[in-house]
């Protein structure tokens, strides 16, 4: 079976917006809409443009700090670069 040189394999997509705009995100837009949304224990999430997935994992981790028994389904979303 053929593979991909190291080099692109070990890729890793920064986005130093992402992280500096993931907590105001979070805090001031979606937390106030993401947290009601749950549904007898459950959410499910289809998240445009997922990119680096800087605000996936921030996103993901918030909710989780907030209440550890939400059962989460999330679909980041991006094309492939």
């Amino acid at each position: 079976m053929p593979s991909l040189p190291e080099s692109e394999t070990s890729v890793i997509i920064e986005s130093p917006g992402a992280e500096k705009n993931k907590g105001p995100i979070w805090d001031i837009v979606l937390k106030p809409i993401v947290l009601p949304a749950v549904t007898n224990g459950k959410l499910k999430v289809l998240e445009l443009a997922a990119g680096s997935g800087v605000h996936t994992q921030h996103f993901l981790s918030s909710i989780l700090d907030d209440d550890k028994n939400i059962d989460i389904e999330w679909h980041p979303s991006d094309p492939d670069p």
